[in-house]
């Protein structure tokens, strides 16, 4: 709500502006499920897991998070066309993302 995430230093460790950031040691994860792998492979104790522990249960939780991702970009336009109508509230332009109504 602060804007923050438009703010230079912000911006010099996530350039796209987007909200989510988690930075360890040095490192910057910028994307949630890119986060999710990496909290799991850093902090999960031995034996003990985040993540569903077989591996058909971990394809089945990769394909899901893929599905989601795929469908951001499509989520984050139709949110600012309804609640977020001000440009200046719409991710910077080429992040990839493309204007919904453009389809029709």
């Amino acid at each position: 709500m602060k804007d923050e995430q438009r703010s230079d230093w912000y911006l010099g460790i996530n350039a796209c502006g987007q909200v989510l950031v988690l930075v360890n040691d040095g490192q910057v994860h910028i994307e949630s499920n890119n986060i999710i792998e990496y909290l799991n492979q850093t902090f999960a104790r031995p034996n003990q897991s985040f993540l569903p522990i077989s591996e058909a249960e971990q394809d089945e939780m990769h394909e899901l998070m893929d599905l989601e991702d795929k469908l951001h970009a499509d989520l984050r336009t139709v949110t600012f066309t309804y609640l977020a109508p001000d440009p200046s509230d719409h991710a910077p332009a080429g992040d990839g993302s493309f204007d919904f109504f453009e389809r029709f």
